[in-house]
């Protein structure tokens, strides 16, 4: 008599295959835990926006492989069942039930280590070969060894707890409040009618994303092909030796502008990275908190500015690059965040990264006009998060270079001569920045700031492969965090140069006493 998957006698094709079915679910379901940990938590969810898309990516995301394995698993059962039988077949499902341990105890690791774990994280104490041997290889067989002859059916009810779970959580997810994405265009609201000018100074924090500063500034000399950063340079001051807060935005730009800044010091990194992304900066006050006199607005990509300053300015705006994907993308976004691996194969194929990146660049330029005319009619208090020269590498001084649609980021991200025009389009879009301040007659009573975020972070001159952010960011010194920095103060006009190591959370005692004098 044939044996179904379960050991017993099998009692209908229908119901096999049925049980088959919900075993697929639940192992492909905890091999995508780790993204959705990452994606779907109840903290993380609120940082992207968590709408019906989402719901449906994760629905489908599960689905689609569950029915490939699920038809795979219904063959290897069928031909186990009919030609094998006995101890073969025995062996065959020996061999699938170590491949769902092993997959269930890297999902566990993964989740261990992003919640902050730090052994198992990148360089801890539980993340090398021997312990992934270990955990990968000697307790799957352990738990074989123990089990021996009922290891198909332990793994089998393994799998149907992992169903179990799976369907849990989705329909929890069904559950979620769902909030709506903003549109990138929003108008900035009208000026008071009522309100004078003033004399007060504008403070514009410009923050180029991922401009190293010594691919700007190599051997400490600024690049010839640069000239509004060099004619800028003569009326401001140039810090040839500054350190970003951090090597990746979420954490960079929070030390940068927070008032207290000492929840983003002491934490593990994977903890820095939640904290910037699940809604915790809502009740943290920045810079903008003090900027009472002045109109207030952000603008930028990645980090949710909505959400941590939405309360603190009269104007904010982010664009989320999540938000460009394509329902496709977005799935195997999630494949590519629980199986980061795929990578070497697959070339980051996720297109609309590319697309999205160019939109945000575009936003920022339409709104640059009516943003910095606004300090005609009220003090400026304005960030300015700009994503170039940050990849994809597609622009030069004149603009965008060709149409790059659904071309893969992976062709747009290592190369330095694509690095370099996107450093010249930074310096154009410098240079429409300073011509509007002055045509608005603004320029020199404004304190502009000039700086990144970080530096390049797959820069070929630093290693061969892309910054570990956690041991980078711990560097106070790392070549990641090494960043222009040019300051023009209110009523300067000759420009000096500062060779002393400066660190950029050291803006706010420039920034801080403007904003103080103000409020006395």
């Amino acid at each position: 008599m044939a044996v179904s998957a379960t050991g017993r006698p099998e009692d209908g094709v229908p119901a096999a295959a049925g049980r088959l079915f919900v075993r697929a679910w639940g192992v492909v379901f905890a091999a995508l835990l780790p993204a959705f940990y990452q994606y779907a938590n109840a903290d993380t969810r609120f940082a992207v926006r968590w709408g019906w898309v989402d719901v449906w990516t994760i629905a489908l995301a599960v689905c689609l492989p569950a029915v490939a394995v699920w038809a795979a698993l219904l063959a290897l059962d069928r031909a186990a069942c009919r030609w094998l039988r006995g101890r073969g077949a025995y062996w065959v499902r020996s061999a699938g039930g170590l491949l769902a341990v092993y997959l269930l105890l890297r999902t566990c690791k993964m989740i261990a280590a992003e919640s902050g774990v730090a052994c198992l994280g990148p360089g801890g104490a539980l993340s090398g070969t021997g312990f992934k041997l270990a955990a990968y290889v000697g307790m799957p067989l352990g738990i074989w060894a123990l089990a021996r002859r009922r290891f198909p059916a332990v793994v089998a009810r393994l799998c149907d707890w992992m169903a179990v779970c799976g369907l849990v959580f989705f329909v929890s997810a069904l559950l979620y409040p769902r909030h709506a994405r903003p549109g990138s265009g929003t108008p900035l609201p009208a000026p008071a009618a009522d309100r004078e000018r003033g004399d007060a100074p504008n403070v514009i924090l410009l923050l180029f994303d991922e401009c190293a500063q010594d691919r700007l500034f190599p051997g400490g000399t600024l690049r010839e092909d640069c000239p509004n950063l060099q004619a800028f340079c003569g009326t401001a001051t140039t810090y040839l030796n500054c350190y970003a807060e951090g090597v990746e935005t979420p954490v960079s730009v929070p030390r940068l502008l927070l008032l207290d800044d000492s929840p983003f010091r002491n934490a593990p990194y994977p903890q820095l990275m939640k904290r910037a992304m699940n809604g915790t900066l809502r009740d943290m006050p920045s810079l903008f908190a003090l900027a009472t006199n002045h109109f207030r607005a952000a603008c930028g990509v990645h980090l949710d500015y909505e959400t941590w300053l939405g309360n603190q300015t009269e104007w904010v705006s982010t664009f989320l690059i999540v938000a460009s994907l394509s329902p496709e993308e977005r799935i195997l976004h999630l494949w590519l965040g629980a199986f980061p691996a795929l990578n070497r194969w697959l070339e980051r194929p996720v297109m609309g990264e590319t697309e999205g990146f160019v939109a945000a660049v575009q936003a920022t330029e339409r709104l640059l006009p009516e943003l910095l005319g606004r300090a005609r009619s009220q003090p400026l208090f304005a960030l300015v998060h700009v994503a170039v020269p940050h990849y994809p590498f597609v622009w030069d001084a004149g603009g965008l270079k060709e149409e790059l649609a659904h071309r893969p980021v992976a062709e747009l991200m290592d190369d330095p001569e694509g690095y370099e025009g996107n450093l010249r389009r930074m310096d154009a879009l410098l240079g429409d920045i300073v011509r509007m301040l002055r045509e608005a007659g603004e320029f020199d009573r404004s304190l502009v700031v000039f700086t990144s975020d970080h530096a390049w972070r797959r820069d070929p001159a630093v290693a061969p492969v892309e910054c570990r952010y956690a041991q980078e960011d711990a560097d106070p010194h790392s070549r990641y965090r090494r960043v222009p920095l040019v300051v023009k103060e209110p009523g300067q006009t000759e420009g000096r140069t500062v060779a002393e190591e400066y660190r950029a959370r050291s803006l706010q005692d420039v920034i801080r006493p403007l904003l103080e004098a103000l409020s006395d």
